[in-house]
């Protein structure tokens, strides 16, 4: 239990009801948060709050209700439709099976509204892929078009991001996917409530302040977080992007930084009309098919366009 200091207590421990994937909203509609829970069957098991930090089980301290799922998957609560009540959003792999013996696996995420009385509409479902590549390894929810509406950011085994829009009423439509984007993870929240967005940077390295980045993995950060802002006004302008300018930054690279830089200026080309890319290292004249070579003689520089 929240001491409201900073510090907690042990409140009271069940140690019978494993789980896997856990969450929390309000069920019942008595005003306190219930737990949500699966484990790896696709059943839902529900423990309802005492509201005193205890939950009501069973006498054989057995979970009080389970509910069927179609599948089994990593549980977040959310108020989907702006009803005032938590709506479950599941996302993981659903077994299909074509036939008595054959099946694959599908990635699927997928929404289910509710009742306030213990109980969800019908799942609204959005397929993925139908590979094991597109496995989703991670989904983060943040206001990705102009809408009021929470929309979704989805990251599969492919390191590819798929952004949802949230429709409203439970179901989602395609807006964007990013590519095999291999730059920093960047994320913007503000932790310290002053009102302020900050800068969230991970690497293999763990979490660490902007300022204790060196030259050439700042230059990816920016780079990332250019991209991800244009995709932003783009979105509210409805309209496509017009001109993306790079203006050296590839010297601050080793050679793997410079190869990741290239494949991720590829892979957002179609969401731009051009594309500049200045530099300096000879090495990089091959990566783009399109040049414009500068060279500097004693009667000035001559422009040659490969």
């Amino acid at each position: 239990m929240n001491q409201g200091d900073g510090t907690f207590i042990q409140e009271q421990r069940y140690a019978s009801l494993g789980a896997r994937y856990l969450t929390v909203m309000d069920m019942n509609n008595d005003g306190y948060d219930d737990i949500l829970k699966m484990y790896y069957g696709p059943e839902l098991s529900l423990l309802f709050s005492n509201g005193d930090g205890t939950f009501a089980i069973g006498p054989g301290g057995e979970d009080i209700i389970a509910i069927p799922m179609d599948f089994s998957g990593s549980l977040h609560s959310w108020d989907v439709n702006h009803d005032d009540y938590q709506d479950l959003l599941i996302w993981g792999n659903k077994t299909i099976y074509t036939d008595s013996v054959n099946y694959y696996i599908q990635p699927v995420i997928a929404t289910y509204v509710n009742n306030a009385d213990t109980t969800f509409q019908s799942g609204v479902e959005y397929l993925h892929g139908s590979s094991i590549d597109d496995f989703l390894q991670d989904v983060d929810t943040g206001y990705f078009n102009s809408d009021s509406e929470i929309d979704l950011l989805m990251t599969d085994r492919q390191n590819n991001r798929i952004i949802l829009a949230n429709n409203g009423d439970g179901s989602f439509s395609l807006i964007k996917s990013f590519i095999k984007d291999y730059l920093l993870p960047v994320t913007c929240g503000d932790v310290n409530g002053d009102d302020y967005s900050d800068i969230i940077i991970s690497d293999s390295a763990g979490t660490r302040d902007y300022e204790m980045f060196s030259g050439g993995e700042a230059f990816r950060v920016n780079f990332a977080i250019r991209l991800a802002l244009s995709e932003v006004l783009a979105q509210r302008a409805g309209a496509r992007l017009q001109t993306l300018v790079i203006d050296e930054g590839f010297g601050s690279q080793d050679a793997l930084g410079r190869q990741r830089l290239i494949e991720a200026i590829n892979n957002v080309k179609a969401d731009f009309a051009k594309i500049l890319v200045i530099t300096h290292i000879e090495a990089l004249k091959d990566a783009f098919p399109t040049r414009i070579e500068v060279e500097k003689t004693p009667r000035g520089s001559i422009i040659n366009i490969v």
